[in-house]
């Protein structure tokens, strides 16, 4: 009878603090309260308002985007719209395939896609308003590192008819995006391409048993991910959990250690297995592109640039040392933007709220690039 008794009042109990919850986290959601303040889809698609209803991983690099979609991105210090393309590329125009026209190709990552940026302010519309020259522009965020770079190029350079090459490399997460040695622990579901070591040195491509492509990047209907499903599509109480889950994030302060040399991550990164995979995709993808002229750009994170300018040198590192070797084998323009930076002014290159560059940030790369190439 006791025990009755007891299961009730646990029912009861948990009743209540989920009706609770639930109440509470719809209050703040409708006074727009909290940093997410999404309204239930009551579907098992992301609602809008995320910026990632609009990405896919189902091609063979992975992380992509839907083909003529756009979707909303609203967050503390940005409110955007994401449009994709023909080919699922971020533009506002469609590319002509086997276009007789020049145009010049952009991989990169989520600060070259424009992550809580308008495109009209984003690097790739830049450099197409200041040059009259069509970007093709196959940067994406999700994870999107040196083996995807090597891929959709190597899928699009018959499609298009481009002079010129410039790869963006981010060292923050670029040495981990395709490291299964650092994913293996943390999601083993992504359908993402990572690099294997077959020998001292050569890489092969792999995909994980488990993965899976899916036209609705993350979603998981799956018995076993489809409680997480319905409570971030059918609750309001997921914009609370958000936060707890992302609070670490939300604070601009927190991005000061992101790439710190004490972190041992972007420009101070010195696992030497992670480098060497992802130097060497790069490589394949020089080689695939020997007839192109190539400039490799890397790109400082906001800790990067605070270490830098206490005097951490990252140029006798592993990988700066490895990465200067490489250009100068392949004969490539090399353009490290640390060397670009106003070291009173760097924080007005950021997202406030996030670690992506603002619109200042896209200008201020665009400025650095043509004032190294004129």
């Amino acid at each position: 009878m006791f025990i009755k008794k007891l299961i009730v009042i646990c029912i009861i109990f948990v009743s209540t603090f989920v009706i609770s919850l639930e109440f509470f986290s719809f209050i703040l959601t409708k006074y727009n309260l909290l940093p997410f303040n999404q309204i239930p889809t009551y579907s098992l698609t992301y609602p809008k308002g995320l910026g990632v209803s609009w990405r896919t991983e189902k091609d063979q690099w992975g992380a992509w985007h839907k083909k003529n979609y756009f979707d909303n991105h609203k967050y503390n210090c940005f409110d955007v719209t994401y449009v994709s393309n023909n080919i699922g590329a971020r533009d506002n125009e469609d590319y002509k395939l086997n276009s007789k026209d020049k145009t010049i190709m952009l991989l990169g990552d989520s600060m070259l896609e424009g992550v809580g940026v308008n495109y009209e302010n984003t690097l790739p519309s830049l450099i197409k308003e200041k040059t009259g020259i069509q970007t093709i522009n196959l940067s994406a965020a999700g994870d999107f590192g040196p083996v995807q770079y090597y891929l959709i190029n190597d899928y699009y350079k018959e499609e298009f008819n481009y002079d010129d090459l410039y790869v963006f490399f981010l060292p923050y997460n670029d040495f981990t995006d395709n490291d299964w040695n650092f994913w293996k622990d943390v999601d083993t579901k992504r359908y993402r391409p990572y690099f294997k070591k077959i020998n001292d040195s050569e890489f092969d491509i792999f995909y994980p048993d488990n993965a899976k492509r899916r036209q609705s990047f993350g979603i998981d209907i799956s018995l076993t991910g489809l409680p997480k499903t319905i409570i971030n599509n059918f609750t309001y109480s997921s914009n609370v959990l958000r936060f707890f889950k992302y609070r670490k994030y939300l604070n601009e302060s927190n991005s000061v250690y992101l790439g710190s040399h004490n972190s041992d991550s972007g420009y101070y990164f010195q696992k030497k297995d992670a480098i060497d995979g992802s130097i060497y995709f790069l490589e394949k993808l020089f080689k695939n592109n020997a007839n192109k002229k190539i400039t490799l750009i890397t790109v400082p994170f906001i800790g990067d640039i605070i270490s830098h300018i206490d005097k951490n040198d990252y140029t006798k590192l592993y990988w700066y040392i490895k990465i200067n070797k490489l250009v100068e084998k392949y004969n490539i323009n090399f353009l490290d933007l640390m060397n670009y930076i106003d070291e009173k002014n760097y924080n007005g290159y950021f997202l406030e709220c996030d670690g992506h560059w603002n619109e200042n940030g896209h200008l201020w790369a665009l400025n650095s690039i043509f004032k190294k190439y004129e």
